[in-house]
C-alpha cells in the first residue's frame, strides 16, 4: 500500500518539519548560553510580519510535557530557520503581542527560543510576531537530550518532536490530509507517513544503532534529508541515530 504522504520536510512548524536539530524548569530550562535580548525594534512598524498563532505554540508546549517519558530530562525549545538568504537572525525580534500587552522573548543566536506561559496572552488569543516579513522564517520545535555528541541524535527526542508538531500543525492543516493522517494512526505511529528530517551536516551515511543492533537508514540524494523508523517499536526511544559527514574533497 502507498504512503500517505511526507509530512516534515525540514527541522519547522508549518505545513511540512524536523531535522537534527525549552519552557519553565519544570518543562524548558534555558539552553543556550548565546541566548540574546529580544530585539527593540518595533514589530508593529513590519507590514504583514512573520506570525504564529501563540495558543496553537502552548499546544506543543503541552504535548511537550503529555509525552516527556520519550525523552526525560531534555530540553525543549521553538526554532525559527530563516527562509531567505538576506534574513539574518541577529536582526529578529520577538514578542509575544494582544490588544493590550507585548511581553518580548529573548531569541538565541541560533533562532531558539523558550515559550513561556501567560495566561492572559492565551486568553487574549495572542500571537508571536517577528520585527520580519510573513515567508521569512518556518517554525519548528527542538528536543534535545543531554550527553550526545554533534553527530548524533536520539530517536526519543525525534519523536517527542514529531508528537508536538502535531499539535502545533493540526488544526491547520487542511481537513482532507488532517483526517487522512488520523485515519492512518497519525504522523508519528504509521508506517503509511513517511516524516523526514534533517541531518546536522551533509552525511555520506545515516546508521540507527541500539546497543548490537544497526540499520542504515535511507538518506536522500542531497545527504541531508532521511527517514527515521518513528513508529517502530522495536527500537526503543534511547536508539540513537549517528551521522556519518561526507569526506572533505
Amino acid at each position: 500500500m502507498r504512503k500517505l504522504s511526507v509530512w516534515m520536510t525540514g527541522v519547522c512548524v508549518g505545513s511540512v518539519i524536523a531535522s537534527a536539530q525549552a519552557s519553565e524548569p519544570a518543562t524548558n530550562p534555558a539552553t543556550s548560553s548565546d541566548e540574546v535580548a529580544a530585539s527593540s525594534v518595533q514589530i508593529s512598524a513590519t507590514r504583514d510580519p512573520e506570525l504564529k498563532s501563540y495558543r496553537q505554540l502552548l499546544k506543543g508546549l503541552n504535548a511537550y510535557e503529555s509525552h516527556l517519558a520519550k525523552a526525560p530530562g531534555s530540553v525543549f525549545r521553538f526554532q525559527l530557520i530563516p527562509q531567505k538568504s538576506d534574513v539574518s537572525l541577529h536582526d529578529v525580534g520577538l514578542r509575544i503581542v494582544s490588544d493590550d500587552s507585548s511581553i518580548p522573548i529573548p531569541v538565541a543566536n541560533d533562532g531558539g527560543f523558550t515559550l513561556p506561559r501567560d495566561k492572559k496572552a492565551e486568553t487574549d488569543n495572542a500571537d508571536l510576531l517577528t520585527n520580519q516579513k510573513k515567508g521569512s522564517f518556518r517554525w519548528r520545535p527542538e528536543v534535545r537530550s543531554a550527553g550526545l555528541t554533534a553527530n548524533t541524535r536520539r530517536l526519543g527526542d525525534l519523536r517527542l518532536e514529531c508528537e508536538i508538531r502535531w499539535a502545533v500543525e493540526y488544526d491547520e492543516l487542511p481537513f482532507l490530509r488532517r483526517n487522512m493522517f488520523r485515519a492512518a494512526g497519525g504522523p508519528c505511529h504509521s508506517s503509511m507517513i513517511t516524516v523526514i528530517y534533517f541531518s546536522p551536516f551533509k552525511s555520506s551515511t545515516v546508521t540507527l544503532v541500539s546497543g548490537e543492533r544497526k540499520m542504515v537508514l535511507t538518506l536522500l540524494a542531497d545527504g541531508l534529508r532521511y527517514s527515521p523508523p518513528l513508529h517502530e517499536q522495536s527500537w526503543n526511544d534511547d536508539a540513537v541515530i549517528v551521522f556519518e559527514p561526507v569526506a572533505q574533497q
